[in-house]
Protein backbone atom coordinates (compact mmCIF):
# COMPACT_ATOMS: atom_id res chain seq x y z
CA UNK A 1 0.00 0.00 0.00
CA UNK A 2 2.80 2.36 0.93
CA UNK A 3 4.59 1.68 -2.38
CA UNK A 4 1.37 2.32 -4.28
CA UNK A 5 0.95 5.72 -2.60
CA UNK A 6 4.53 6.67 -3.53
CA UNK A 7 3.89 5.65 -7.15
CA UNK A 8 0.82 7.92 -7.30
CA UNK A 9 2.78 10.83 -5.80
CA UNK A 10 5.64 10.45 -8.27
CA UNK A 11 3.30 10.08 -11.23
CA UNK A 12 1.32 13.19 -10.22
CA UNK A 13 4.53 15.21 -9.83
CA UNK A 14 5.70 14.14 -13.28
CA UNK A 15 2.38 15.17 -14.85
CA UNK A 16 2.50 18.56 -13.11
CA UNK A 17 6.06 19.12 -14.31
CA UNK A 18 5.11 18.29 -17.89
CA UNK A 19 2.01 20.50 -17.92
CA UNK A 20 3.81 23.50 -16.40
CA UNK A 21 6.62 23.16 -18.94
CA UNK A 22 4.15 22.97 -21.80
CA UNK A 23 2.33 26.12 -20.68
CA UNK A 24 5.59 28.09 -20.49
CA UNK A 25 6.83 26.93 -23.90
CA UNK A 26 3.59 27.22 -25.88
CA UNK A 27 2.23 30.55 -24.55
CA UNK A 28 1.09 32.84 -27.38
CA UNK A 29 2.11 36.50 -27.11
CA UNK A 30 2.80 39.82 -28.85
CA UNK A 31 6.01 41.85 -28.69
CA UNK A 32 7.09 45.38 -29.59
CA UNK A 33 10.65 45.35 -30.92
CA UNK A 34 13.06 46.84 -29.99
CA UNK A 35 12.12 46.69 -26.31
CA UNK A 36 14.21 49.81 -25.62
CA UNK A 37 14.88 52.70 -27.98
CA UNK A 38 16.73 56.03 -27.75
CA UNK A 39 15.89 59.00 -29.96
CA UNK A 40 16.05 62.78 -30.19
CA UNK A 41 13.16 65.23 -30.36
CA UNK A 42 11.44 65.20 -33.80
CA UNK A 43 12.99 61.82 -34.70
CA UNK A 44 10.76 59.19 -36.32
CA UNK A 45 10.71 56.01 -34.22
CA UNK A 46 9.80 52.66 -35.77
CA UNK A 47 8.70 49.66 -33.72
CA UNK A 48 8.02 46.18 -35.09
CA UNK A 49 4.95 44.39 -33.78
CA UNK A 50 5.76 40.67 -33.62
CA UNK A 51 3.55 37.66 -32.90
CA UNK A 52 4.58 34.37 -31.30
CA UNK A 53 1.75 31.79 -31.47
CA UNK A 54 3.78 29.13 -29.65
CA UNK A 55 2.99 25.73 -31.15
CA UNK A 56 -0.51 26.68 -32.27
CA UNK A 57 -2.03 27.38 -35.68
CA UNK A 58 -3.59 30.86 -35.83
CA UNK A 59 -5.87 32.69 -38.25
CA UNK A 60 -5.86 36.29 -37.02
CA UNK A 61 -4.48 38.82 -34.53
CA UNK A 62 -6.04 41.90 -32.93
CA UNK A 63 -3.47 44.26 -31.40
CA UNK A 64 -4.42 47.32 -29.33
CA UNK A 65 -1.45 49.64 -28.81
CA UNK A 66 -1.34 52.37 -26.16
CA UNK A 67 1.10 55.32 -26.04
CA UNK A 68 1.47 58.73 -24.36
CA UNK A 69 0.27 61.34 -26.86
CA UNK A 70 2.18 64.08 -25.03
CA UNK A 71 5.45 62.26 -25.70
CA UNK A 72 4.80 60.62 -29.06
CA UNK A 73 2.81 61.53 -32.14
CA UNK A 74 1.43 58.56 -34.06
CA UNK A 75 2.46 58.47 -37.72
CA UNK A 76 1.42 55.20 -39.39
CA UNK A 77 0.97 51.43 -39.30
CA UNK A 78 2.46 49.40 -42.16
CA UNK A 79 1.52 45.76 -42.67
CA UNK A 80 4.28 43.21 -42.12
CA UNK A 81 5.05 40.03 -44.04
CA UNK A 82 2.92 37.72 -41.86
CA UNK A 83 -0.74 38.35 -42.75
CA UNK A 84 -1.97 39.09 -46.30
CA UNK A 85 -4.90 41.21 -45.09
CA UNK A 86 -4.90 43.87 -42.40
CA UNK A 87 -6.97 46.67 -40.88
CA UNK A 88 -5.86 49.66 -38.84
CA UNK A 89 -7.43 52.45 -36.82
CA UNK A 90 -5.61 55.38 -35.24
CA UNK A 91 -8.55 57.76 -34.88
CA UNK A 92 -8.32 57.77 -31.06
CA UNK A 93 -5.38 59.79 -29.76
CA UNK A 94 -3.10 57.72 -27.57
CA UNK A 95 -4.31 54.44 -29.07
CA UNK A 96 -3.78 52.48 -32.27
CA UNK A 97 -5.37 49.28 -33.54
CA UNK A 98 -4.01 46.64 -35.91
CA UNK A 99 -5.97 43.63 -37.16
CA UNK A 100 -4.41 41.00 -39.43
CA UNK A 101 -5.91 37.84 -40.86
CA UNK A 102 -5.17 34.94 -43.20
CA UNK A 103 -6.95 34.08 -46.43
CA UNK A 104 -9.99 31.83 -46.18
CA UNK A 105 -9.05 28.24 -45.38
CA UNK A 106 -5.44 29.08 -44.44
CA UNK A 107 -3.58 29.41 -41.16
CA UNK A 108 -0.20 30.61 -39.88
CA UNK A 109 2.41 29.06 -37.57
CA UNK A 110 5.64 30.32 -36.06
CA UNK A 111 6.88 33.79 -35.11
CA UNK A 112 6.76 36.76 -37.44
CA UNK A 113 6.44 40.53 -37.84
CA UNK A 114 2.82 41.48 -38.38
CA UNK A 115 3.23 45.27 -38.57
CA UNK A 116 5.58 48.24 -38.19
CA UNK A 117 4.41 51.27 -36.19
CA UNK A 118 5.90 54.75 -36.62
CA UNK A 119 5.89 57.57 -34.05
CA UNK A 120 7.37 61.06 -33.92
CA UNK A 121 9.21 62.02 -30.72
CA UNK A 122 7.72 65.23 -29.33
CA UNK A 123 9.74 66.05 -26.22
CA UNK A 124 12.44 64.78 -23.90
CA UNK A 125 11.65 62.10 -21.38
CA UNK A 126 10.96 58.38 -21.06
CA UNK A 127 7.72 56.75 -22.10
CA UNK A 128 6.33 53.28 -22.83
CA UNK A 129 4.47 51.97 -25.85
CA UNK A 130 2.46 49.01 -24.58
CA UNK A 131 0.10 46.29 -25.76
CA UNK A 132 -3.33 46.52 -24.12
CA UNK A 133 -4.40 43.05 -23.03
CA UNK A 134 -7.26 42.09 -20.71
CA UNK A 135 -8.97 38.81 -21.61
CA UNK A 136 -12.03 39.80 -19.55
CA UNK A 137 -12.72 42.58 -22.08
CA UNK A 138 -13.95 42.33 -25.65
CA UNK A 139 -11.81 45.14 -27.09
CA UNK A 140 -8.48 43.62 -26.17
CA UNK A 141 -5.47 42.21 -27.95
CA UNK A 142 -6.09 38.68 -29.20
CA UNK A 143 -4.30 35.85 -30.95
CA UNK A 144 -7.02 33.69 -32.48
CA UNK A 145 -6.51 29.95 -32.82
CA UNK A 146 -7.37 27.98 -35.94
CA UNK A 147 -10.49 26.32 -34.54
CA UNK A 148 -14.26 26.64 -34.89
CA UNK A 149 -14.55 29.22 -32.08
CA UNK A 150 -11.45 31.23 -33.05
CA UNK A 151 -10.27 30.76 -29.45
CA UNK A 152 -8.18 33.60 -28.04
CA UNK A 153 -4.92 31.94 -26.91
CA UNK A 154 -2.96 35.06 -25.96
CA UNK A 155 -1.14 35.09 -22.60
CA UNK A 156 -1.22 38.73 -21.52
CA UNK A 157 1.63 38.36 -19.03
CA UNK A 158 3.96 37.26 -21.84
CA UNK A 159 3.44 40.39 -23.97
CA UNK A 160 6.45 42.70 -24.26
CA UNK A 161 6.26 46.53 -24.36
CA UNK A 162 8.83 49.03 -25.65
CA UNK A 163 10.44 51.79 -23.56
CA UNK A 164 11.32 54.95 -25.49
CA UNK A 165 13.88 57.49 -24.20
CA UNK A 166 13.83 60.84 -25.99
CA UNK A 167 16.70 63.32 -25.68
CA UNK A 168 18.54 61.31 -23.04
CA UNK A 169 20.55 58.92 -25.17
CA UNK A 170 24.24 59.05 -26.06
CA UNK A 171 25.64 62.42 -27.06
CA UNK A 172 26.05 63.01 -30.77
CA UNK A 173 29.62 62.91 -32.12
CA UNK A 174 30.70 66.38 -33.25
CA UNK A 175 32.34 66.28 -36.65
CA UNK A 176 35.41 68.37 -37.52
CA UNK A 177 34.35 71.62 -39.26
CA UNK A 178 35.22 71.73 -42.96
CA UNK A 179 37.12 74.94 -43.94
CA UNK A 180 35.22 77.22 -46.31
CA UNK A 181 36.69 77.22 -49.81
CA UNK A 182 35.84 79.14 -52.94
CA UNK A 183 37.12 76.26 -55.09
CA UNK A 184 34.35 74.00 -56.38
CA UNK A 185 35.27 70.27 -56.10
CA UNK A 186 35.67 68.45 -59.39
CA UNK A 187 32.83 66.04 -58.64
CA UNK A 188 30.48 68.99 -57.96
CA UNK A 189 31.26 70.47 -61.38
CA UNK A 190 30.17 67.25 -63.05
CA UNK A 191 26.74 67.16 -61.44
CA UNK A 192 23.74 68.90 -62.94
CA UNK A 193 22.55 70.09 -59.53
CA UNK A 194 25.88 71.76 -58.64
CA UNK A 195 26.73 69.63 -55.59
CA UNK A 196 27.02 66.14 -54.25
CA UNK A 197 24.28 66.58 -51.64
CA UNK A 198 24.14 65.17 -48.14
CA UNK A 199 24.69 61.66 -46.96
CA UNK A 200 21.70 59.76 -45.62
CA UNK A 201 22.44 57.66 -42.57
CA UNK A 202 20.45 54.47 -42.34
CA UNK A 203 19.68 52.99 -38.94
CA UNK A 204 20.91 49.44 -38.59
CA UNK A 205 17.87 47.16 -38.26
CA UNK A 206 17.57 45.47 -34.90
CA UNK A 207 16.97 41.77 -34.47
CA UNK A 208 14.71 39.95 -32.11
CA UNK A 209 16.34 39.31 -28.73
CA UNK A 210 17.49 35.74 -28.36
CA UNK A 211 15.43 33.70 -25.96
CA UNK A 212 14.66 30.09 -25.06
CA UNK A 213 17.80 29.32 -23.00
CA UNK A 214 15.72 28.09 -20.06
CA UNK A 215 13.49 26.09 -22.42
CA UNK A 216 16.53 24.34 -23.90
CA UNK A 217 17.80 23.42 -20.44
CA UNK A 218 14.41 21.90 -19.61
CA UNK A 219 14.25 20.11 -22.97
CA UNK A 220 17.61 18.37 -22.60
CA UNK A 221 17.18 17.58 -18.92
CA UNK A 222 13.68 16.10 -19.31
CA UNK A 223 14.86 12.59 -20.37
CA UNK A 224 17.18 12.39 -17.37
CA UNK A 225 14.40 13.40 -15.01
CA UNK A 226 12.07 10.82 -16.53
CA UNK A 227 14.67 8.04 -16.14
CA UNK A 228 15.25 9.09 -12.53
CA UNK A 229 11.53 8.85 -11.78
CA UNK A 230 11.30 5.40 -13.42
CA UNK A 231 14.27 4.22 -11.37
CA UNK A 232 12.67 5.40 -8.16
CA UNK A 233 9.41 3.59 -9.03
CA UNK A 234 11.25 0.33 -9.83
CA UNK A 235 13.22 0.60 -6.57
CA UNK A 236 10.01 0.93 -4.59
CA UNK A 237 8.42 -2.03 -6.35
CA UNK A 238 11.43 -4.39 -5.96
Amino acid sequence: MKKFIWIIILFTAFLFYGSSRASSVFAASLELDPTTKSANTNDIIELNLNVDPGSEQITSVDAYIEYDETMLEFQSIANGDYFPTFFEDSSTTGKAYYGGMVNLGEFKTGEGTIATLSFKALKEGTTTVSIYCDTSKNDTSKINKNDFDATNIITCSENISSEITVGEGDEEVTSTPIPTSTTVPAEDEETEEGGTGGTTLQETPTTLPQSGIFDNVIKYSAPGIALLLIGLVLKLLL
